[in-house]
């Protein structure tokens, strides 16, 4: 459980870029769907049997994507202070605003699988503490 709520950051700050969008907002557009995608590859790796190498590689996908868009999320947070307020997101993201309330429960889902399935592997462990230290799983 303490490890599921090291995840619930992660989804307030997609949350909070998916309230920027396509014109104006084209590159929160594109770090939230950057983030949504390597979402989708964990989920899609978690829910497949006997898949820990998969699990691994979607971990360190996160990772990467992570530690890339931390200090992107905050310029970008700064840059639109408008995106603060998730209930009137700007029109131009209303696609991925949706995408995401779906797919966090998904994620949220596949890491408590993951956890359960794979919580004594030495290595998925270490994928995860290492993604999580770079802000991939936040």
């Amino acid at each position: 459980m303490r490890k599921m709520r090291m995840f619930a950051p992660l989804a307030v700050i997609l949350l909070l870029a998916a309230c920027g969008g396509g014109g104006k907002y084209g590159e929160v557009k594109e770090a939230l769907n950057d983030q949504m995608d390597v979402m989708e590859s964990f989920i899609a790796a978690a829910n497949k049997p006997d898949n820990a190498s998969g699990i691994i590689a979607a971990m360190e996908k996160m990772e990467a994507v992570g530690s890339a868009g931390q200090e992107k999320m905050a310029a970008m947070a700064a840059k639109y202070p408008e995106l603060a307020d998730q209930a009137n997101p700007p029109e131009e993201l209303k696609a991925e605003m949706e995408r995401m309330e779906k797919m966090v429960p998904e994620f949220m889902g596949a890491m408590m699988k993951v956890m359960r399935e794979y919580g004594e592997n030495a290595e998925v462990q270490a994928a995860m503490q290492k993604m999580q230290k770079s802000g991939g799983g936040k």
